[in-house]
């Protein structure tokens, strides 16, 4: 399993073409570090919705490191919380 990291971009059209490069090798596992952090509520949504949509098409493992507890409600099946 090659693993691809997705890094954050502050800026949803830059988000997108990052997303499409991490899915275009077909991985089993996207690392997303802070996805939506300093993004408005909008595009938060906007983003969130694209990325469970990729989750179920792809069949692919997120693996979320963030802040926004929406985010990773709406999206995980499983929550790790470290402290």
């Amino acid at each position: 399993m090659r693993p691809t990291v997705l890094v954050t971009p502050r800026f949803l059209p830059s988000l997108r073409v990052i997303m499409a490069r991490a899915i275009s090798t077909r991985p089993d596992l996207i690392i997303a570090d802070e996805p939506v952090s300093s993004l408005d509520v909008t595009t938060c949504n906007k983003i969130t919705h694209l990325l469970k949509r990729l989750q179920d098409e792809y069949n692919l493992t997120l693996l979320l490191i963030s802040h926004d507890l929406y985010l990773l409600a709406h999206i995980s099946d499983r929550i790790v919380h470290f402290r």
